[in-house]
Parts: structure tokens; sequence; C-alpha cells
């Protein structure tokens, strides 16, 4: 095998990867295939078949559709959605076998049924996860300790209580990912049972209460009953900022001696914490788990009749100082924006000097208005392209929603930054680059064609235009405004005084330089975007997250301690170094035959 099918090799492996990363962010999908192996392909060939007009087959796939849908196992909480799916199977069978149905119809009523089945696999995979008969032992677990708090024999019940958190610990994951609000509640009453059997003295009632809403709350899970309005939270309102402004109203509730006050705060702060809780999760364990025990511990003492208010406020201190460096939202820097805008940018540049510089040697600078014109269009539609993605993205940036789009975007940016670092390292000689730049005049001169001159224009510049909105789209929802109008502005600054000289007074730029840093640049870009893309996902519960807690956050490079992050930087920086040596392997082999 050649050095250059192993490059072309090393770059579908690559791609091929990042695919199949992105197609595990749709979480659903995955659990759907696996739980309901017949019934979405089934449905997807019938969805084909009705597109392309083949009505025999599609009444076969329909049929095939029948069949798996009577022998799926039903479910009473998706009543509605199965009666659904009955309606548009019986009407898309029916329509299929006349000869003069109504094509846009029938589409209609297989598009519906793919809806439907997509719905119904997707909350039947969500809820074959969830262990109902490990939550049901939960809820009997629960009635044994409320039996021994009735019977004062408090040291057992707070060890059984243990038991109870290590086995919801067990269990807790799916619930997490599918009704933040359940586990929210359901976390929120598990605090409450702490502070009642930690309570010195212990409140009997109190404790029988506290274990008695816990199990209600269990069981209306189970039920699929909703969370009490009480309960109910705008999840895209509730920040890590917030929270530690909760924590210091606490503290001054705590100054004031206003301890039912404070105590009250503390109860929201531990209702909204499994919001937040992943920012801070996939980057420290320990900050995780010390939090989970101390807001605990905060509430305990003051729900006391005695409130210690030294030990509350001691332990107040520690959560701010412990989660304040999780708070900031700004991964990237006005240096990461600078980056981008100006290699981006010179290469715009680079290209638009060399086609007037051609037009200059071969005297045709009469043609030079074809370049500008291409050069004005491509802005025109980059800066089209640029709204058209701001105002479809505008209200998803909030949320998981944010995350998600920050985690797919950084991805795909990596992909195009690989490629295009790719090509920059194969042009980073300035024969391969006035090869390639002539070749592509020459096609157009010969042709005669001059408005291919703005053709050729056009697409080199919208291409630079359209990679740069889909890099600052990926890293939008973590830089500030302010960080990224420096780094644009301070690009754009450089730019046009590197675009004058190079156009109006023909100062030469240094080819093989300007590429070797333009590669450098966007591979340092590229390994970033990987690791904070993949932290984002993780944020989400969409990708898994395992700790190495001995590592340290290195936000420059966009390093997390997790397996999943380094693992994903480590096959990039083998991508780049693969195309190094294929390169060098290129050359010594063209050298070698130039020899001979």
């Amino acid at each position: 095998m050649t050095t250059m099918r192993i490059d072309r090799l090393g770059k579908r492996i690559f791609l091929s990867l990042v695919f199949l990363l992105f197609l595990s962010t749709v979480p659903n999908a995955a659990h759907a295939a696996d739980s309901k192996e017949v019934l979405l392909p089934t449905v997807g060939d019938a969805l084909v078949d009705v597109r392309s007009e083949d009505y025999d087959s599609l009444n076969e796939n329909l049929r095939a559709y029948e069949k798996a849908w009577e022998t799926t196992e039903r479910n009473k909480d998706l009543e509605e959605t199965e009666k659904q799916i009955n309606n548009e199977l019986e009407t898309a069978l029916k329509m299929s076998a006349d000869s003069s149905v109504e094509h846009e119809a029938l589409y209609e009523h297989i598009v519906n049924l793919a809806r439907y089945t997509d719905e119904y696999v997707s909350a039947a995979s969500e809820e074959s996860e969830i262990d109902r008969a490990g939550m049901e032992s939960l809820i009997n677990d629960l009635s044994e300790i409320q039996s021994v708090v009735k019977d004062q024999n408090f040291a057992k019940a707070r060890k059984l209580n243990e038991a109870f958190v290590s086995n919801w610990t067990a269990l807790e994951k799916p619930i997490r990912e599918t009704n933040l609000q359940a586990y929210g509640s359901i976390e929120t009453k598990m605090s409450m049972v702490r502070v009642a059997l930690n309570k010195d003295p212990v409140q009997v009632d109190q404790a029988v209460q506290s274990l008695e809403k816990l199990k209600v709350t269990i069981q209306d899970y189970l039920d699929g009953k909703t969370a009490d309005s009480a309960s109910t939270i705008n999840t895209d309102s509730v920040t890590l900022t917030g929270l530690i402004g909760l924590l210091e109203n606490v503290q001054s509730d705590i100054g004031r001696e206003e301890y039912n006050k404070a105590a009250t705060k503390m109860e929201k702060f531990i209702q909204q914490w499994p919001i937040v809780e992943g920012k801070v999760l996939t980057k420290s364990q320990t900050v995780y788990n010390e939090t989970e025990t101390t807001m605990t511990e905060v509430l305990t003492t003051l729900s006391s009749s005695q409130p210690d208010a030294a030990s509350a406020s001691k332990n107040i201190d520690t959560m701010i100082a412990d989660l304040e460096p999780f708070t900031e939202q700004s991964k990237y820097s006005a240096w990461d924006a600078f980056f981008i805008l100006f290699r981006e940018g010179l290469e715009a540049i680079l290209i638009i000097a060399t086609l007037l510089a051609y037009l200059r040697r071969t005297d045709n600078e009469e043609q030079r208005v074809w370049v500008w014109s291409g050069l004005g269009l491509g802005l025109v539609l980059s800066g089209g392209l640029a709204i058209i993605l701001t105002m479809m993205f505008a209200g998803l940036q909030s949320g998981t929603n944010r995350e998600i789009i920050e985690g797919v975007t950084g991805l795909i940016a990596v992909v195009m930054m690989v490629t295009v670092g790719a090509w920059l390292h194969k042009q980073s000689n300035i024969l391969a680059w006035n090869q390639y730049i002539n070749q592509q005049l020459q096609k157009v001169m010969n042709r005669g064609a001059k408005w291919m001159l703005a053709l050729v224009t056009f697409i080199a510049i919208f291409r630079e235009g359209a990679e740069t909105i889909i890099f600052y789209l990926g890293m939008a929802p973590s830089i500030t405004v302010s960080q990224l109008l420096q780094g644009m502005g301070g690009a754009l600054v450089l730019l046009i005084i590197i675009g004058f000289l190079l156009i109006k007074l023909s100062v030469r730029l240094p080819i093989r330089p300007f590429f070797l840093v333009a590669s450098v640049l966007i591979y340092y870009i590229a390994i970033k975007f990987t690791g904070v893309s993949i932290h984002a996902l993780q944020i989400t519960n969409i990708l898994p997250v395992h700790q190495i807690g001995s590592l340290p956050i290195i936000d420059f490079l966009g390093f997390y301690p997790t397996f999943e992050t380094i693992i994903a930087q480590l096959i990039l920086l083998l991508i780049v170094a693969f195309q190094f040596i294929s390169k060098n392997n290129r050359k010594r082999q063209s050298k070698t035959k130039a020899a001979s």
C-alpha cells in the first residue's frame, strides 16, 4: 500500500470515528435500535419506498412492520402513541393497496407512522432502562426505616439510610438522564431524610414524615406522575453562578440569625443542584463529592433546635470557594477568536493577492473587476449565512441545548480543521502553492470566460467565510462577547494592514512560513475544540464521564481530566503526526525519483 493511500485511509478512519461519535450524541436512536430492532428500520424502508413510488415494495414493508408491531409488547403508559401508530398503519396499508392512491396523502401518513414509531421506541427504551423492581425495593427499604424510627432506634435507622443511599446511587443514572425534575425532587427529599435523622435530638414525627414524602415521590415517578408545582424548575434559568449567589444569601441569613430562612434557601439549593452538578462532576469528582456531603450537613445544622452558626458559615464559605472556579463560562479566549479569523482571513487575502498579481503579470489588469466582484459577493453571502445560522440557533442557546450545540458544531469544526490543515500542509512550499494557483488561473484564461475569475474568487472567499462561521458557531456558547469582539477586531486590523501591504505595495509574503504557522494554529485550535466539545457533551450526559482524578484542567488546551476527552485528543494528535510523516515520505520519494 502506497504512502498516499495510507494517508487517505488515515483520514477516512478519523472521519469515520468522528461520525460515529456524532451518532452517539443521539442516545434515543441508539437505544431504540437495541430495544426494537425491526420497527424503525422497516418504517425507514417504507419511507424510501414511498418517496420513489415503489408501491409493491412499500406494501411488503408495511406488512413486515404490521407483523413486527403485533408481536411488540404493549406499554400501558404509551397507549395514546400506540393508538396513533395503529391508525396510521391501518390507513397506510389501505392506501398502498389502492392503485389510484394520492401520493402526497400516502406520503404524509408514512411520515406520521415513522414519527409515532420513533416516539414510541424512544419512550419505551428510556423506560426499559429504569430498574422498576429496584425502585420498588427502595420504597420497601424506606418503610423498614420508618418502623425503626418509630421504635426510636436512630443509630440503626441511620445505617439503613446509608444502605438506601448506596442502592439509590446504583439506580439513579437513567432517571437523571431522562427526568431531571423527578431526579431533583427525589434527591431533595433524600436530603430532608438525612437532615431529620441527624438532628439532635431526632424528632420522630418529622423523620417519619420525611421518609413518607420520599416514598411518595419515588412512587409518583414510577406511576408516571409529574413533579408537584412547587418542585417544578425552569432548568434554563438555573446556573452555577446563581446557586453560588443563593449560598451567599444563606450566609447573610445566618449572619442575621434567621436560621429558618437560611434553611429554606438551602433546601432550594439542594433541589436545584442536580441541574448544574454535571458541570462540576466532569471537572472534579472531589469537589462534586464534597459538595454533595456538605450541603446536607449545612441543612442539618440550620434545621436543628440550636443551630451552630459558626460551623454552618464555615461550610458555606468552603462550598463557595470550591464552586467558584467552575463558574467561568468562557472556555475560549480572545486569542482563540483572533487565530481563527486571522488564519482564515490571511488565506483569503493571499488568494486575492495571487490572483491580482497573476493578472498584472499577464497584462490583464483590466480584468481585476471580476476578482473584486467575486470578493464582494463572497463576503455578502458569507454575512447572509452568518445571519441565517444565528437566527436558527438563537432560540436554542440555553440550557442543555447550548451545550449540545457547542459539542456537535465543535466536532464538525474539528473535521473541517483537520482536512484544511492537511491541505495547508501539502501547500507549505512556494513551488506547490504557485503550481496550484497557476493551474486554476490557466484554466480560466484558456476558456476565455473572464467571469470565471469572479467565480473562482467567490468560491475561495465563500469557503473561507463558511469555515469561519462554523468555527465561531462552535465557539460562541463558551466565549464572552467582549473576548470575541477583541479577538475579531485585532485580527481584522492586522488583516487590513497585511492586505494593504500585499495588494497595494506588492510586498511579498513568505509562503512557506505562512503555511507552517497556519498549520500549527489550526491544529492547536482543533485540539482545543476537541476537548471542549467532548466536555460539553459530557455535561449533558450524552457522553459518559470517566474521571482521572490526579490530572489538572488546562483551559488553554481544552484539556479535561477524563478518559473520553484525552483519548479523543490523542487520536487527533496521531492523525496530525501521521499527516506529517506521510508528507515527509512523499517528499523523500519525490527526491529519489528526481535523482534517478
